[in-house]
């Protein structure tokens, strides 16, 4: 994988899904380290560029054994942190050449450096389906949004549960879009809220518009209304 560890039982994980920065800014990418020998693991980081193949960066265990490779040495540095369990990447003098993910053990975090503003999810679009009288398609469409980097999930009634999410698609100029589906059954989720959320870097909180807290039973009345109306 992405880092060699000393003891097989520590968990590293990125809290963020992406991060923007301006172009010659020093910025840090934490990786945390569930881990009672923080100070004897080592860390290994490594970078995913669009036309490049895994690029090895560095190992890191203290000040006195690390290595970095040479491509990255003059402006790549590592710095573990104890009180907050970390081990942080920090990049000086940002390049748009360092846009890329960067990846610690199996997570990774999208680092974008080609647009300095970010871009909340300017529409979440709400459909619905009925296959038979059974069961049931849910549909979110979510556009506008910068950069890429998104999270889609469903919560019905609360609870986390399956649902389908295509890859993310360019819309016109910068910004993107992307389609997730959920299946519901009459039985499971009568008179039960859905919800289409996102996770972005745009917004501190998970966006989870109150427009799509409907239930089936209201669904169900609504879009069997607009088929009349169609008919």
């Amino acid at each position: 994988m992405c880092v060699s560890l000393s003891d097989g039982s520590v968990a590293l994980s990125q809290p963020r899904l992406s991060l923007t920065s301006k172009l010659n800014k020093t910025v840090q990418i934490p990786c945390i380290i569930d881990s009672k020998t923080l100070n004897t693991d080592f860390v290994h980081w490594y970078r995913k560029s669009a036309d490049k193949k895994l690029q090895w960066i560095l190992y890191f265990q203290n000040q006195q054994k690390k290595e970095i490779d040479s491509a990255f040495k003059a402006r790549f540095f590592v710095e573990k942190v104890e009180q907050t369990k970390s081990c942080n990447l920090i990049i000086l003098d940002t390049r748009e050449a360092d846009t890329g993910v960067y990846y610690c053990w199996g997570e990774g975090m999208d680092r974008t450096l080609q647009k300095p503003v970010t871009s909340l999810p300017s529409e979440m679009t709400f459909q619905f389906w009925a296959f038979v009288d059974t069961e049931f398609l849910l549909v979110c469409l979510i556009t506008g949004f910068y950069p890429d980097v998104i999270k889609v999930y469903w919560k019905p009634d609360g609870e986390q549960s399956k649902w389908e999410t295509d890859p993310v698609e360019k819309e016109n100029g910068e910004t993107s879009y992307v389609i997730s589906r959920f299946n519901v059954t009459q039985l499971q989720w009568k008179n039960s809220k859905v919800i289409c959320g996102v996770q972005h870097e745009s917004s501190k909180d998970n966006i989870e518009p109150s427009c799509f807290c409907m239930t089936i039973r209201f669904c169900m009345s609504y879009f069997y209304f607009l088929f009349d109306l169609i008919k």
